[in-house]
């Protein structure tokens, strides 16, 4: 796993009075083994595929109907991390993995069905009251996503990740899940499956060496 108190270019901003920035991630799939795609990602990110990061949270996956012109239903999730790292070094790393999983980008803007998405959501700043969302808009990427609100398969995952705390505009995550018009919502179900596969321990053979 990747080690946060290491020194980087954005470390000292990023740990501000001695905490971490909050990374949140959204995953999706709707292509090929979903489940073992997403869970794969997870685990991979909880073992330090992100730099300067390290796993906090992660929510239930939910089935979803796709928007757009896509035709295959989705599982959506999202992960909450610590991170000593820029956005733009998730960005990279993020894009890596969903290589790794055999992402073909089809173009900027363009909507297609994909083995795995994972955005980066918001980043947020530690401060003396708790955090703050960073702005940013790049030709790279905007923060907090433009269009999170909008969408139910963001927030349901969301709401498992940050519970009552505020998300933007001072309304929680199920305030704006609630708020979502219904010709809007695409939720099929919760899933049972995990995520985050349990960590599974190697037997010991009773010897040390």
């Amino acid at each position: 796993m990747s080690d946060p108190s290491a020194s980087t270019s954005g470390s000292n901003r990023s740990r501000a009075g001695g905490r971490h920035a909050r990374a949140i991630i959204a995953l999706g799939s709707n292509q090929g083994d979903r489940l073992a795609t997403l869970q794969s990602a997870a685990t991979r990110i909880r073992g330090g595929a992100l730099p300067l990061s390290w796993l906090a949270k992660s929510s239930a996956i939910y089935e979803t109907r796709p928007v757009g012109p896509t035709t295959l239903d989705f599982l959506n999730a999202a992960l909450e991390l610590r991170t000593a790292a820029e956005p733009t070094e998730l960005l990279d790393a993020l894009m890596q993995l969903e290589h790794d999983h055999g992402r073909v980008r089809v173009g900027p803007g363009a909507v297609a069905d994909r083995t795995l998405d994972l955005d980066l959501l918001m980043y947020l700043l530690p401060t003396d009251d708790g955090y703050v969302s960073m702005e940013l808009a790049t030709s790279r990427l905007r923060l907090p996503h433009p269009r999170m609100l909008e969408r139910d398969f963001v927030l349901a995952p969301l709401v498992d990740v940050l519970g009552d705390e505020p998300l933007l505009a001072g309304k929680t995550a199920q305030e704006h899940l609630d708020a979502l018009r219904r010709d809007r919502r695409s939720l099929i179900s919760k899933r049972e499956e995990p995520l985050v596969p349990p960590l599974v321990a190697e037997p010991f053979d009773g010897d040390w060496d």
